[in-house]
């Protein structure tokens, strides 16, 4: 029987969520310094604390790494398969809500002329004016994106997750990665359940195919050994060593920034940095409670609860408002008041809308639930599953 240490604290989920968090502003912070040319800010704050707080590419490594984490960690405590049937039912709904509704958002806006990208990418004279002119990278240098609602809603539903299809918003090029990584993080933990060596070999047998398909499966892969790994070996370190390495798990990988949007076949080199890195931030957490309690305040809360609405929201706010303020505002502080909009308006969207997320998460469980624990018998043993911590609220 696994410790209780080692089973998922209300404070650490709340922890793990916070870091979540921190990384989908991260996004938000990389993707306005990149298109608005922000990055004269170094004068007057320090370069390496800049790049820390933007450096997109090793939040989206962390968001695949937690995830594989997460999804796995209570089947390695209580050895229950119920917990990977449960959230394999359950991901591509638990999804698909918040995506359908980026893409219809994102539609509407199209047909009331609420876009200013391509006239803010004109003026813009910094690395990101491209990236910026074409929609993030969405709409590519035709004009096939027009407002169809038929098209977005079977883009948000579908076809992003099955397709890696992201035109009507360009953060969504993450979403059939996360779809398809989620699905080799179940497999993986369940043949580590059962026999270690068999879980080893047919991982290095898979490993040049799922190089070739995309280098970012390599995150889900250490995030499932790390959950396999903390539960053997339980380990609990001082505090200070916790924030040592979680300083350094998320200062390091901004001594090697590159803000070169590597999409969705990922770059070896870059993880060879950006997992290490998030490995140590999340063993943290794991193996220090003041660590978690440091992290799992009011403030953490809320940004672990709006992180998944952020990520997908933020490009939408970015080419509308934060584009018009970019071309209305005067020089030099056209890239300033863009980038500060950009980010508070963001996080006020994605504050209405964590609601309708937790809403429907809570719903998804009670129906798999439901669907899986139809006798008595199991509806019991369901009862005592609901009363234990969940390690991720947004997973």
């Amino acid at each position: 029987m696994v410790d209780l240490a080692s089973r998922p604290t209300r404070e650490r989920v709340t922890a793990y969520e916070a870091l979540r968090g921190g990384a989908a502003l991260a996004v938000v912070f990389g993707h306005s310094f990149f298109g608005f040319g922000a990055s004269y800010l170094g004068k007057f704050v320090p370069e390496i604390i800049l790049r820390t707080i933007s450096n997109g590419n090793y939040a989206v490594t962390f968001f695949f790494v937690l995830s594989g984490f997460v999804l796995t960690r209570r089947y390695f405590v209580d050895r229950r398969a119920s917990y990977l049937v449960v959230g394999a039912l359950k991901r591509w709904p638990r999804l698909a809500l918040m995506t359908t509704i980026a893409t219809l958002t994102s539609c509407s806006m199209r047909a009331l002329g609420l876009f200013w990208y391509q006239q803010a990418g004109a003026l813009v004279n910094a690395d990101g004016k491209e990236w910026l002119s074409h929609f993030g990278n969405g709409d590519g240098l035709s004009s096939s994106y027009l407002p169809d609602f038929r098209q977005a809603f079977t883009q948000g539903s579908y076809t992003t997750f099955f397709y890696g299809s992201a035109s009507y918003d360009a953060s969504m090029w993450t979403m059939s990665i996360e779809f398809y990584g989620s699905f080799i993080a179940f497999a993986l933990a369940y043949l580590l359940g059962r026999n270690l060596l068999l879980a080893l070999l047919i991982s290095i047998l898979a490993l040049p195919f799922l190089l070739s398909w995309s280098t970012f499966s390599l995150c889900f892969v250490a995030g499932v050994l790390m959950a396999y790994s903390l539960t053997i070996a339980q380990p609990r370190w001082p505090f200070l060593v916790s924030m040592t390495l979680l300083i350094i798990g998320l200062v390091l990988p901004a001594t090697h920034f590159a803000q070169d949007h590597f999409g969705p076949k990922g770059s070896l080199a870059a993880m060879a940095i950006n997992i290490p890195c998030s490995l140590l931030s999340i063993a943290a957490i794991a193996t220090s409670s003041k660590t978690e309690v440091l992290l799992s305040g009011r403030a953490a809360a809320f940004l672990g609860r709006i992180s998944f609405p952020l990520y997908l929201i933020h490009l939408l706010v970015l080419t509308s408002l934060g584009c018009w303020l970019y071309i209305v505002v005067p020089q030099p502080y056209s890239a300033v008041v863009a980038t500060m909009a950009t980010v508070g308006v963001s996080i006020l969207c994605a504050a209405l809308l964590a609601p309708i997320d937790a809403a429907w998460l809570r719903a998804l469980n009670g129906l798999v639930k439901r669907l899986l624990f139809a006798s008595p018998r199991d509806e019991l043993a369901n009862q005592r599953q609901a009363s234990e911590p969940v390690l991720s609220r947004s997973d």
